[in-house]
């Protein structure tokens, strides 16, 4: 059985610009296990990066 090496749950990433708080993310949830590859994929503007920029913690 192989051990989970990323969680993210109910991940919701909004972003505050001229017209207020935009919604990016809302609900994400994903597992990656150990050995396991993941692809995030989407159309442009479907908050992929955003997604990888939150789990990577580059985001405030």
């Amino acid at each position: 059985m192989s051990s989970s090496v990323l969680n993210v749950e109910k991940l919701s990433i909004a972003y505050d610009g001229k017209r207020g708080w935009q919604s990016a993310v809302d609900g994400v949830s994903l597992t990656v296990a150990e050995g396991e590859a993941l692809g995030l994929v989407g159309e442009s503007g479907s908050g992929k990066s955003s997604v990888a920029m939150a789990i990577l913690r580059y985001l405030p």
